[in-house]
């Protein structure tokens, strides 16, 4: 998991979220290199801590943080635009010093390329003003994260162990899952977004592939999908992607005649050790 960023609220907001990311890289050594600082913040390895590229296993961290920058800087003129709080582009561009700086040195000293406690303070100012004006959420706190990645890697050890599963189909479904377990784990950063888009992928390749998995694979798949619109309090969404697979839902669906058996216990072969991407 991400550091702890203790007493820092996280809302839906890009502001928020940046805001708390921020705050978690200046809680780290200052006297250790930047991509030190990304690696502990983000939880990914110092080899994935890239800018603007996927790391070296596929992962997107800072990318996805760069994203983030542009979306509190939007904010910053919607702030702007609703209330009246001037913008100050010179403080903006503060945030994305240690993100997407051109020319930026990851391995040097963190200290060089901090943000400044003003350009803080402005950044949680826009979110302050956001969570007012338009109510903003709140981002599931650490235990509901918790409850649904044990749900995830549930998931993840079903399918790897399962013998019923042919293997093209196993490592297709296992990359979404892991997909799934690194936009929650790093929800602070994708936000909800990037949670429903990767549940949604994993539910799609569940539905493609329906005539292959077992009962007892597809419900669980299922029933993470679920658990995850839920916590991410996305509402009607859930209604809408649940209804644009209307035979997935007739299968799964507590009560329908394709449910008799899903209770029964997968096959395993002896546990395999997690591939590093997963966690």
């Amino acid at each position: 998991m991400p550091l702890d960023y203790g007493v820092v609220p996280v809302y839906m907001s890009a502001c928020s979220r940046l805001y708390a990311l921020l705050t978690a890289l200046a809680q780290t050594d200052p006297a250790r290199t930047l991509r030190y600082g990304w690696s502990e913040v983000l939880a990914i390895a110092e080899a994935d801590v890239q800018f603007g590229l996927l790391g070296m296993s596929g992962v997107s961290g800072l990318p996805d943080v760069a994203k983030l920058v542009s979306g509190a800087c939007r904010e910053a003129r919607q702030a702007e635009d609703l209330v009246g709080l001037p913008l100050q582009q010179a403080l903006a561009d503060e945030w994305s010093k240690p993100v997407n700086m051109p020319g930026g040195n990851l391995d040097g000293p963190m200290h060089q390329q901090e943000v400044s406690a003003e350009a803080l303070r402005y950044l949680d100012s826009v979110a302050s003003v956001l969570r007012k004006t338009e109510d903003d959420q709140e981002l599931p706190g650490e235990d509901e994260l918790a409850e649904l990645l044990i749900q995830v890697d549930d998931l993840f050890d079903s399918v790897e162990g399962a013998t019923a599963v042919a293997d093209d189909i196993k490592m297709a479904l296992l990359r979404r899952i892991a997909q799934v377990r690194f936009v929650v784990a790093n929800a602070r950063v994708g936000g909800p977004e990037a949670v429903h888009e990767a549940v949604e992928l994993l539910l799609g390749s569940a539905v493609v592939r329906g005539n292959t998995l077992p009962p007892w694979a597809a419900k669980k798949v299922f029933a993470v999908v679920a658990a995850a619109f839920t916590v991410f309090s996305a509402g009607p969404t859930i209604q809408a992607s649940l209804e644009a697979w209307p035979q997935v839902v007739q299968t799964l669906s507590p009560g329908s005649s394709a449910t008799h058996d899903t209770d029964q216990t997968p096959e395993h072969e002896p546990a395999a050790d997690h591939p590093e991407s997963k966690r």
